[in-house]
């Protein structure tokens, strides 16, 4: 048996959720350089799937990651984030959800720390950000400053 369908072995959908539709990955450059123009991004393929949102958020509360014990540099934001988006990656093929390093910044426009978290597209290709160690999904939000997007 392989290590991927050991890990993922305990996780059934009753159901694949709908595809809405199919972006180009030029489109979700487009939707990703709105946040920030001068962001890197990295594309793995040249189209992606959008799944319907209402199916896809209890997937999302799938995440018992965010059960899991902080510890700085070994289980922190970006390894959160790397086991939530393989972990969609595997229940989601084709999905727009992938992972971003940005600036949190003060309402004062200082640079209060980095972080690293998820995000997706939805089916009106809005941008919308996912924290992995709380489960909270939101939209983008000004004091947010992404400098690499990958895919």
């Amino acid at each position: 048996m392989r290590i991927g369908n050991l890990v993922f072995q305990w996780i059934r959908l009753p159901k694949q959720p709908t595809t809405i539709k199919h972006l180009t990955g030029n489109k979700v450059r487009i939707i990703l350089k709105k946040e920030n123009s001068n962001a890197d991004i990295h594309l793995a393929d040249r189209t992606y799937r959008v799944y319907d949102e209402a199916e896809i958020m209890p997937i999302f509360k799938m995440n018992r990651f965010s059960e899991m014990t902080y510890v700085p540099e070994d289980r922190d934001c970006d390894d959160f984030s790397w086991a939530f988006v393989g972990m969609m990656k595997k229940l989601l093929p084709g999905c727009t959800v992938g992972m971003v390093w940005a600036d949190i910044m003060t309402v004062e426009g200082e640079l209060d720390y980095k972080h690293a978290f998820c995000f997706f597209i939805d089916e009106n290709d809005n941008l919308m950000y996912v924290e992995p160690q709380s489960n909270r999904v939101f939209s983008p939000k000004k004091t947010i400053k992404p400098y690499l997007f990958i895919v």
